[in-house]
């Protein structure tokens, strides 16, 4: 089984329909913060109001990592 990537969630798509079109978008994002602690902070990740996978990530600087 393959996990999703946090690049594959950010490419992810979603269907959209106005009144005049219909076609594919970026849905927005919820990040959540779970935890802090001195050296890094805790959170989750996943398109808000979408079927999506949750990403659970430490994040440290700009190095971020799954948990």
């Amino acid at each position: 089984m393959n996990e999703t990537t946090l690049e594959d969630l950010l490419r992810m798509e979603v269907p959209y329909t106005n009144r005049m079109r219909e076609g594919h978008m970026s849905p927005d994002f919820r990040i959540a913060v779970q935890e802090k602690t001195e050296d890094a902070v805790r959170v989750i990740i996943h398109a808000s109001g979408h079927n999506s996978d949750t990403l659970d990530l430490w994040i440290k600087g700009n190095v971020v990592t799954r948990i």
